[in-house]
């Protein structure tokens, strides 16, 4: 979505749109005053306004869209088509009678002016009315024509695209530097059924704009910049901090990204409140929305908080395409979408590794890892302090009451299920009432190498119950583990 460019605007001559406008002559195209927005944002305010004896002043007319508009400059024998900007007017052709004229010949004279200005209309094709405006698209902005009078068939030709209208409108993909502040002039033409060709002339005229910037994400900087251009005299707050425009009315402000929620989404909504003060008109308060995507991955091995006596520990997990990974800020290989990086642990002590997933244009997924080496699990596991009275036949009349409780269970494992950086084991505790199947739901923040059918002795915390169907469809409510030791078990 982000960075995506579209159609730009046609290069023609722009002026500054000024904050006290002088009259504008008659045949001058019609303005259309709007704020700007953003790429990824909605656009904001729009008026749809004719020709004035004055130009008209910026107006922010917050509709849901947020879209600015204004009509076309129409060109006719009476506006600035040149091919007829040198022909002799009717009226100078007629002679002049020698004494005044007869109330008849008045009248005949008007008719024949009317019907030489209808054929000539005819002549010169359709004269349909065509306005603009931005809108926001799922790519970032765009510009909607509108024809509404147009026939059926007809279509619109702007940036070099031509699209047919749909029930008069059509909508083309703006770039992200398509409009600048102050008057943007969009030149496009109606073409007919027929074959006819019709060009307009449509004058936008912005007095503000903001968008995100992405340029700024990388590995070792989660972040984007909002970007800010408006007419002198313009105030702005971003998030209820006042930006200060340069000279130039330009202004850049960073702004951090947290993906710790929103990891799992694979996108992020970054929101920016602002409030737009302009020197002429209204005060614009709304949001600035942004979706901007994270680079995935999913960590498959070690857990995020593991214990283990060994000299090295794997990281292994899964990318998206042109993905990069990096473990505490040295890259690692990367082989079909895969990862694999044996991570040392020399002596025994804490260790904290972090990896790091980035991609171009998009917010790098950081996961930080705690890893403890003991020198014995069996030493470390005592080290735990489980409740030696909490025992099975005590936990499962009602696991939750017991949430959060340190316990320590053996059984034999009957299935394992690895989930990405954890497992599932389930075992059958004992001791266990021989009218009954003693079966626990146990999760290893690790992925597991327990086998099905090996005995095992878990010390962990209760984690209430957990529903399951069993191999004859059967709704089975057990009691939840989250492990923190997992160590062989004698049958």
């Amino acid at each position: 979505m982000l960075g995506m460019a579209g159609v730009g605007l046609p290069t023609a001559p722009t002026q500054p749109f000024p904050a006290h406008a002088s009259p504008t002559p008659a045949a001058a195209p019609a303005r259309g005053v709007a704020g700007g927005r953003t790429m990824l944002g909605v656009p904001l305010a729009s008026a749809s306004t004719s020709e004035p004896a004055a130009a008209p002043t910026p107006s922010h007319a917050h509709t849901m869209l947020g879209a600015f508009e204004s009509s076309s400059d129409q060109h006719s024998a009476y506006g600035e088509d040149p091919s007829y900007a040198d022909e002799p007017s009717t009226e100078r052709n007629l002679p002049k009678p020698a004494g005044r004229s007869p109330l008849w010949l008045g009248i005949a004279a008007a008719l024949v002016l009317g019907l030489a200005l209808v054929l000539f209309l005819r002549a010169r094709g359709h004269h349909t009315d065509v306005s603009a405006k931005i809108v926001s698209i799922d790519i970032g902005e765009a510009l909607l024509f509108e024809v509404p009078s147009a026939p059926a068939g007809s279509k619109i030709r702007f940036g070099g695209q031509e699209k047919p209208l749909a029930a008069g409108r059509a909508t083309f993909a703006l770039a992200a530097d398509s409009l600048r502040v102050g008057d943007n002039v969009v030149l496009a033409d109606v073409v007919y059924p027929g074959g006819e060709v019709e060009s307009t002339r449509i004058t936008l005229a912005v007095s503000y704009r903001l968008w995100v910037d992405t340029a700024p994400l990388r590995a070792d900087k989660s972040a984007v910049d909002v970007v800010m251009t408006a007419l002198p005299g313009t105030h702005i707050t971003l998030d209820g901090q006042e930006v200060k425009l340069d000279a130039e009315g330009r202004a850049t402000r960073e702004f951090p990204i947290d993906i710790t929620a929103e990891a799992k989404a694979g996108v992020i909504d970054h929101v920016v409140h602002y409030r737009v003060q302009p020197p002429v008109g209204e005060t614009v308060v709304d949001e600035l929305h942004t979706q901007i995507p994270i680079a995935m991955m999913q960590l498959d091995r070690p857990g995020r908080d593991v214990v283990t006596d060994r000299e090295s520990i794997e990281v292994a997990g899964a990318v998206g395409k042109d993905t990069v990974v990096a473990i505490d800020g040295t890259s690692i290989g990367v082989k079909d979408g895969r990862f694999l990086y044996r991570y040392p642990l020399p002596k025994a002590g804490t260790y904290k590794p972090r990896v790091v997933a980035s991609a171009v244009g998009k917010v790098p997924m950081g996961i930080a890892l705690q890893i403890r080496r003991v020198g014995s699990l069996e030493e470390a596991a005592e080290e735990f302090a489980p409740d030696r009275e909490l025992t099975y036949a005590k936990l499962a009349p009602n696991p939750s009451i017991y949430r959060g409780q340190k316990i320590s269970l053996e059984g034999r494992v009957y299935h394992t299920d690895p989930r990405g950086a954890e497992s599932v084991i389930q075992m059958f505790a004992r001791p266990c009432p021989s009218t009954q199947r003693c079966s626990v739901w146990v999760v290893d923040p690790a992925a597991t190498e327990v086998a099905v059918d090996s005995w095992i002795r878990v010390l962990g915390t209760v984690d209430g119950e957990q529903q399951f169907r069993s191999e004859k469809n059967d709704v089975v409510t057990v009691p939840k583990l989250q492990a923190r030791f997992v160590l062989p078990a004698k049958p």
